[in-house]
């Protein structure tokens, strides 16, 4: 369910951002919930995924699939797609791992630090701090209080996906292939294009 949420809160927008800009302050309210329930699905997804090298390769394939068509939409950006930092947020969580602190503090300046790729501490907030609410909560708060110098519509609106993950009875499957949530996010942003030229 937390799946069709997100999916559904990142759709509104950026329906809002190309279609409908005169709704752009509320639909961006709402979206800004999306990118944590996908860190915190990355998270969980490393601790209850059965191929741990399967889950890091599909997201990197969605990743190099989805840049062109981000690109497409966001020509004048330099900044990567959403689900390459969600590719990278694991992936540094696999080398801390597997190495330990020196490799995670090698390779975290390599990324490209922009308001998306900073959700690659939450990542790592929601991984280290697994399960224990008060410290998700407090570490969340702080986080968006920092992001909101970069982008204030995004101070206390994302915080509204803090219920969502402490609500277990959110927390069950759709019977619903997961290659359909992966490739949602590239598909959902030809259909925006497509209609905006129309």
């Amino acid at each position: 369910m937390i799946k069709l949420i997100a999916i559904i809160t990142m759709a509104i927008d950026h329906v809002a951002v190309f279609l409908l800009p005169q709704y752009t302050a509320l639909f961006r309210a709402i979206g800004s919930v999306s990118f944590p329930l996908f860190a915190w699905m990355v998270v969980e997804g490393r601790f209850n995924t059965s191929n741990l090298k399967r889950y890091l390769q599909n997201l990197l394939f969605f990743a190099v699939i989805s840049e062109p068509v981000y690109m497409l939409m966001y020509p004048d950006h330099n900044q990567y797609n959403a689900i390459f930092t969600l590719f990278c947020g694991l992936f540094l969580i696999c080398a801390y791992e597997r190495y330990g602190l020196l490799v995670f503090s090698g390779l975290l300046p390599l990324l490209h630090f922009d308001v998306i790729s900073f959700y690659v501490v939450l990542i790592f907030l929601f991984y280290f701090a697994r399960g224990n609410h008060f410290i998700i909560t407090i570490g969340s708060v702080s986080f968006f209080l920092f992001v909101s110098t970069f982008a204030p519509d995004y101070v206390l609106y994302g915080l509204l996906f803090l219920p969502l993950i402490f609500t277990d009875k959110l927390n069950y499957r759709l019977p619903v292939n997961k290659y359909v949530f992966y490739s949602f996010y590239p598909v959902h942003f030809l259909m925006i294009y497509g209609i905006s030229l129309l």
